[in-house]
């Protein structure tokens, strides 16, 4: 799912999504000085040794930020030489020289400069802008009172259909979902979308092992609920060596009781395993055996459920009953029937997997000799 995502946005950004710069203008502050002059009472402003208020006059104080909110740089040999990237003021005039008060890096600060071509227009350089980064500017506009002046663009930069103004920040920042989700270039992008794909694997892989512990406990809560009324019931028969029984139902599943009933009740098995030589060839084929017989009987051995005297085995006749009970109560409960526990299945198919295996090397070699 993960690699159909990524290969999806990579195919999109690599082949239809076009990268390409987006220079804009962005308004962060649009202060007039008579509204600062009316709550400060009486306080008159003088422009020019002049009152605003009574030539129906008013200054404005505008700071803008020109950004390149596009994905990719804005170099020099990008501007038009006959027609340079600039701003005009509508229904006003610039009263005082702008002023560059905050950039995005050194090389800005340094290289920008800011020409004020007449009373209402300005240009800038020809200056790089890399994705994201801007400078910002401060004018006074000297306007009368009964318009509101505006700000508005001109000039010409490959890639960039139009120079957008904002009149707030809020708008100024928004972009398409498509932007949001895939700016930035080709690079981000696959570094965002593998560092996404990560994280979905490790919320699954953590769903799934806290899904699977919550199993673990509720089985182990059914067992253990199991393992109590079979107590209740057996109390005078049971011993404290039989946990043996209850630990491996515990911890390997009712499957490991059937077949250790099936092992005890099988003398001649028993007898084969004591003198340590192998089932027929024939038998085991016929059952795949996923637990170590071997060392099952050496542990029921050192605790003392079975003995071998002369490569005979005897069983423990009480520990046998309760052991038989105990399977015969599992039956009835239809823990059999629930399939057989995750670990023997998990070792049948590893088994199963080897003889596959061996199958295929000796094809193989059958094949090179020949």
């Amino acid at each position: 799912m993960v690699a159909i995502i990524i290969g999806s946005v990579t195919v999109y950004i690599e082949f239809f999504k076009e990268n390409k710069p987006d220079l804009n203008y962005i308004i962060t502050a649009n202060t007039s000085v008579l509204d600062i002059r009316e709550k400060l009472g009486s306080l008159d402003v003088l422009y020019h040794g002049e009152s605003l208020s009574k030539n129906k006059k008013d200054l404005r104080l505008i700071t803008f930020e020109v950004i390149n909110q596009g994905d990719t740089a804005i170099l020099s040999n990008f501007y038009d030489s006959n027609d340079p990237v600039g701003f005009s003021i509508i229904d006003g005039k610039i009263a005082d020289e702008p002023i560059l008060i905050e950039a995005s890096n050194k090389y800005l600060e340094n290289k920008l400069v800011i020409e004020k071509r007449s009373d209402s227009s300005v240009l800038f350089s020809n200056v790089i802008l890399e994705p994201s980064e801007f400078f910002k500017i401060k004018l006074l506009v000297l306007h009368d009172v009964s318009k509101n002046p505006t700000i508005e663009s001109f000039g010409k930069v490959a890639g960039v259909n139009k120079i957008d103004v904002y009149m707030d920040f809020t708008s100024g920042n928004k972009r398409s979902f498509m932007e949001e989700t895939f700016g930035g270039g080709i690079y981000p992008n696959i570094t965002r979308f593998i560092a996404f794909g990560i994280a979905i694997i490790l919320t699954m892989v953590l769903l799934i092992v806290t899904t699977e512990k919550i199993g673990d406990i509720k089985d182990k809560r059914r067992k253990n609920k199991l393992i109590q009324i079979f107590k209740e019931y057996e109390t005078d028969k049971i011993s404290e060596k039989d946990n043996f029984f209850f630990d491996y139902y515990l911890s390997r599943g009712a499957g490991f009781i059937k077949h250790l009933y099936d092992l005890l009740s099988d003398q001649e098995k028993l007898n084969i395993l004591a003198k340590g030589e192998q089932e027929p060839r024939k038998r085991r084929r016929a059952r795949i055996s996923v637990f170590d017989d071997t060392s099952l009987l050496n542990e029921l051995l050192s605790e003392g459920f079975i003995v071998v005297e002369n490569d005979a085995v005897t069983v423990e006749p009480s520990r046998f009953s309760v052991l038989t009970d105990f399977f015969n109560f599992l039956k009835r409960k239809g823990e059999f029937r629930r399939g057989r526990d995750a670990f023997i299945s998990h070792q049948k198919m590893i088994l199963e997997m080897e003889e596959h295996n061996k199958l295929l090397k000796t094809d193989a070699d059958k094949t090179g000799a020949d």
